[in-house]
């Protein structure tokens, strides 16, 4: 798959969309990524998720490291 199948030319009228297209496309589009592709997103989200619990967890005034 390449970049470009998914990007919206800047052209494009309606290249804004309501919370359900959005959806729809964010499936489509995972959907269509290899399995390579797909367990480096999953990676990466974790990688996310681990971030903002240890921002979260910070600023509660907490010091140990609650990701383990």
């Amino acid at each position: 798959m390449t970049e470009q199948d998914w990007r919206i030319a800047e052209s494009a009228e309606d290249w804004e969309c309501g919370w359900e297209a959005s959806e729809r496309f964010q499936l489509r589009y995972f959907r269509a990524l290899s399995l390579t592709e797909k367990l480096k997103a999953v990676e990466e989200m974790a990688e996310v998720a681990e971030h903002l619990q240890r921002r979260a967890w910070e600023r509660r005034g907490h010091t140990a490291n609650p990701v383990r």
